[in-house]
């Protein structure tokens, strides 16, 4: 009999050690479940500058609704890089071809434009320069100043991959430019007064006030190419810098502008990315990833990242278009 109730016992013991065990498996899932959740739901829209894969298909720009996933198209087969880097009044950026008297356009002459997006995105003329190939426009937060890339001279290398080929440029509303000198990809700083852009040698800052510029952020390996791109959030506390070469994505802590200081730094490894944006409070990010084919992309998405927690959820298939005309510009919202 002893040996019985021992035996029952040594039973009743297992079975509530098993369901212990399993009460504590069930609720630890269900607190990282809710912990790994998104804090808020996407909002706002994408701004994307794309090309069909069909016969005689334009480059033009399109728009994706992250809440109700709604694409559009806007009827304007000229605009590209449509920017407005989240600014809430609606006031945003765009280069496009620009056409002669005889209503023919110049394929290596773009425009810039400001565009209403609350007014039928209704364009405005900004610059009317020989400058060449005008390209990735950032208005800047007070909304008085436009940066772009673009050429100095054409010549038999107008799709050249290297930084020195192209130049960085600011211009008022009322289109008059300035050169600040090589490099790709302007970034403003909050107060409107500094440039972050890319150059072969690294990340630099140029002050506009002061009229210099100073390099920031050497390239530990080799030398920066057109195909590494840079965000900076709408706040101006971080960097997000893409280098598919080392398949991964930076993420860096702007800590101080004046002097440029850079705090903690993650990346995002093992992703083959292009053109990241940051969301408009900078909670996400977004990028265009996919396989590495060539100097390329195949099977390309849009993948937004949680810059704090690193998870990702890919949102817009865009096999359907051609990645030798595919950028990300923008995360907007409208009020």
């Amino acid at each position: 009999m002893w040996q019985d109730r021992s035996k029952n016992f040594y039973i009743i013991v297992s079975a509530a050690i098993i369901l212990i065990v399993a009460a504590f498996v069930y609720f630890a899932f269900f607190l990282y479940k809710e912990r790994s959740a998104p804090e808020t739901p996407l909002s706002g829209f994408l701004t994307l500058t794309l090309r069909p894969r069909v016969e005689n298909a334009t480059t033009s720009v399109y728009f994706y609704n992250l809440k109700d996933k709604k694409f559009t198209f806007l009827n304007d087969k000229n605009s590209l890089n449509i920017n407005a880097h989240g600014l809430p009044s609606g006031d945003a950026v765009t280069s496009s071809s620009f056409f002669a008297a005889a209503g023919t356009p110049d394929e290596n002459v773009f425009q810039l434009y400001q565009v209403d997006m609350k007014n039928n995105f209704m364009k405005k003329q900004i610059t009317s320069s020989r400058t060449f190939l005008k390209r990735h426009p950032e208005l800047s937060p007070d909304g008085q100043k436009i940066a772009f890339m673009a050429k100095q001279k054409l010549d038999n290398n107008a799709t050249s991959t290297s930084m020195d080929d192209w130049s960085v440029y600011v211009t008022d509303l009322n289109g008059n430019e300035k050169l600040l000198g090589p490099g790709a990809y302007p970034q403003w700083s909050p107060d409107s007064r500094k440039l972050l852009f890319l150059r072969s040698e690294g990340l630099y800052l140029y002050n506009l006030e002061k009229e210099i510029g100073a390099k920031v952020w050497g390239m530990a390996d080799g030398r920066a190419v057109l195909r590494m791109n840079i965000d900076v959030s709408r706040d101006g506390s971080h960097l997000a810098w893409s280098v598919p070469n080392n398949h991964q994505v930076i993420l860096a802590k702007i800590s101080s502008w004046e002097p440029f200081n850079l705090g903690e730094q993650k990346t995002i490894d093992e992703v083959f990315a292009f053109w990241p944006v940051f969301s408009p409070k900078g909670e996400y990010l977004a990028a265009i990833t996919g396989d590495e084919e060539g100097i390329g992309v195949a099977k390309p998405w849009v993948t937004i990242y949680n810059t704090e927690t690193l998870e990702s959820q890919k949102v817009l298939d865009l096999n359907y278009f051609s990645v030798n005309a595919m950028t990300l510009t923008d995360w907007g919202i409208l009020n």
